[in-house]
Parts: C-alpha cells; sequence; structure tokens
C-alpha cells in the first residue's frame, strides 16, 4: 500500500486494489510512513516567481491580467507574492 501511494495513487484506488471497502481504513494502515499529498490540481512550477512579481510590480498588471499571460489561476499568481 505504501509503495502504491508513493507512486502517486490515490486512497481510493488503493482500497480499490487491495479489497478494502473504506479509503479510511487504508490511510489509518499507512498514515505513520507515507507522506500526504496536497488536494487540487499540481501548481505550475514552471512559472518563475520573478515573472509574476515582474508583470505585476514592473509593467502594472493585475493579478487576473498576469495569470491570463502566464497560464495560471489568479489565485496562483498571489500566492509567495
Amino acid at each position: 500500500m505504501v509503495r502504491l501511494c508513493n507512486h502517486g495513487a490515490t486512497l481510493r484506488e488503493i482500497a480499490e486494489r487491495v479489497g478494502i471497502r473504506h479509503s479510511k481504513e487504508v490511510w489509518r494502515s499507512i498514515a505513520a510512513r507515507v507522506e500526504r499529498r496536497r488536494r487540487g490540481p499540481r501548481g505550475r512550477t514552471d512559472v518563475p516567481t520573478e515573472l509574476i512579481l515582474e508583470l505585476i510590480d514592473v509593467e502594472g498588471l493585475s493579478f487576473q491580467e498576469t495569470a491570463d499571460e502566464v497560464g495560471m489561476s489568479r489565485s496562483g499568481c498571489g500566492r509567495g507574492t
């Protein structure tokens, strides 16, 4: 189960694969050995923070305009700035 989780399988997928009815039981059995992944879509690590800051601070674009320019969500452009 730990190996499946480390290779990106969701708890629901692991539960189905090993024949456990509830994913909560899977989590209990591996919680001490596996780091949990964040929920939701993966962030855009290919867009440098410096580019976002330049578009906002130097070019004067809004968060939404910056997001449209770099292909991210508006909230994604607001994190870490």
